[in-house]
């Protein structure tokens, strides 16, 4: 729970990507393994999941970040020349 927290602060504060948070919170989240321990399955069963959660976390934290950062860049350009056409007329 701590590292949840640790990681949206780091948000926050603009340490890591929006894409990188996303990765986090997909790839951490465990709550399946006590269910399935309790169920005795087998252990690489368990790590074959626990695999497949951090490659999808790592993919759509890429995909994420991809699309954010485009957008955050059209928006910055779209306010950089409404600012250089205020200035003009002022």
């Amino acid at each position: 729970m701590w590292f949840f927290c640790f990681s949206y602060k780091s948000y926050v504060t603009r340490i890591i990507t929006l894409g990188t948070l996303v990765a986090i919170y997909l790839s951490t989240s465990d709550e399946m393994i006590p269910i399935l321990l309790s169920h005795n399955v087998p252990i690489i069963e368990i790590v074959k999941l626990v695999g497949l959660k951090v490659v999808i976390g790592i993919i759509f934290g890429i995909i994420i970040d991809f699309f954010y950062r485009k957008r955050t860049e059209a928006i910055f350009i779209f306010v950089m020349k409404v600012t250089a056409i205020a200035k003009n007329r002022y």
